[in-house]
């Protein structure tokens, strides 16, 4: 096996990479609202702004969960990039696998 065939497309990681992150977040942000805070939760459900408006912490909180959600996003990214341009070491094999 060729080192190229090992090389994975930045493009289909990317994809992948947010989509997970997505879903990830998701679930994150619906656990949040509806197990630590369920009366915001219900109140954002019934009237998004009337929420906001009433509760300013909230906006905070979900700043701040977006800016870390974004900061991975960007990591697990870049990380994947990085790696998938970088052809394997034949140094880190087993000896069976060499050719």
């Amino acid at each position: 096996m060729d080192s190229n065939s090992r090389r994975v497309d930045p493009v289909h990681l990317y994809l992948g990479t947010v989509t997970v992150l997505a879903g990830t977040s998701i679930l994150l942000l619906y656990l949040l609202y509806r197990v630590a805070v369920p009366e915001v939760f219900n109140a954002f459900l019934a009237s998004p702004a009337a929420a906001v408006g009433n509760n300013p912490e909230i906006v905070t909180l979900l700043l701040g969960v977006l800016l870390v959600i974004g900061l991975l996003v960007v990591t697990v990214v870049a990380f994947g990039v990085r790696a998938a341009n970088r052809a394997p070491v034949d140094e880190g094999y087993a000896p069976h696998d060499r050719k």
